[in-house]
């Protein structure tokens, strides 16, 4: 069986539609996968289902953790997200040319199949890349389909980047992930696409915060730490640690989002919470605390033996 297809939805597919339906939904699943291929308008607007979840999760680590995945094997298949409370289907159109005609039949079905398999709260919703597309759809709804069905305008910007540049709003977000308080618009951009690809790692769909767990062992210096009530400083820093960097001239540093933060003469790095980061940091403070360096050529000397694998004395 093909990986991300649901034995469950297979089921009650063919037993409320017979084998003409698990052949339909097959052949349009097999179409999606095909298209499915580099960075795209799906996973510009997922990419943004999972930033405004992973926002959430900031202010409140207990709040909702949904489920998110891409080319579903069902009728309305772009998208599944479902939280305790609500089952959203997406179908996802970046073309001018859409109409009810060629989506009522799938959103019927879709909304009849979902509430078989007793899902809770489902809805079909269309996103297309024209607003005035999504206005027309919005008054035309089919009477059959209406109680259940929505149309969304997202906007497509030709890429992930572009759509990170020139969405504000996107921006703001992002800017509530990254590692550091106040990121530029290239952290901001590795940031969405850092997590684009934590969802790509799970073809059969993945919690939140399961990506976001990914996305910090793939890249440990792009996320900032969750949950967000995690105390660096008190857990890692040592006061003796503390003590010689401050004597250090032009050496600054500081602890924010999970992370030890260094910064001197046009140069930065930084200390994740990852297990390779964990160990290497707490070798630098061991090593820091031993050489009492004084100058920041010296700083550097040891930050370079640890983290480029050379040998300490």
């Amino acid at each position: 069986m093909d990986i991300g297809v649901n034995d469950t939805m297979i089921d009650a597919i063919r037993s409320h539609f017979g084998d003409a339906g698990i052949k339909y939904v097959a052949n349009k699943h097999q179409g999606g996968k095909n298209g499915n291929k580099g960075i795209r308008y799906e996973d510009s607007f997922i990419g943004t289902k999972i930033v405004e979840a992973a926002v959430r999760l900031v202010d409140d680590w207990n709040a909702e953790n949904p489920h998110i995945q891409g080319q579903y094997f069902c009728f309305v298949d772009d998208v599944r997200i479902q939280t305790k409370n609500k089952t959203s289907y997406y179908q996802i159109k970046n073309a001018l040319n859409v109409s009810w005609d060629s989506l009522k039949d799938d959103f019927k079905k879709q909304y009849e199949l979902s509430t078989k398999l007793t899902e809770p709260d489902p809805i079909t919703n269309i996103i297309v890349s024209c607003d005035n597309l999504a206005d027309k759809l919005k008054k035309s709804i089919p009477e059959g389909i209406k109680k259940h069905s929505f149309v969304y305008y997202f906007p497509w910007h030709g890429s992930v980047n572009k759509l990170v540049l020139e969405d504000k709003c996107i921006q703001g977000e992002l800017s509530k992930l990254a590692y550091i308080e106040q990121p530029t618009l290239d952290i901001l951009i590795g940031v969405f696409h850092a997590l684009i690809a934590g969802f790509n790692n799970y073809p059969c769909g993945a919690s939140v915060k399961e990506i976001l767990q990914d996305v910090r062992k793939m890249y440990p210096c792009q996320l900032r730490l969750f949950p967000s009530t995690l105390d660096f400083k008190k857990e890692q820093l040592k006061p003796q640690f503390q003590s010689t960097l401050d004597r250090i001239q032009g050496l600054t540093y500081s602890i924010e989002r999970g992370g030890f933060h260094w910064f001197g003469f046009g140069m930065s790095g930084f200390f994740g919470t990852d297990h390779k980061s964990k160990s290497q940091f707490e070798k630098l403070q061991n090593q820091i605390i031993e050489k009492e360096p004084k100058e920041f050529d010296e700083f550097e000397k040891i930050l370079n033996d640890i983290q480029y694998g050379e040998e300490l004395p």
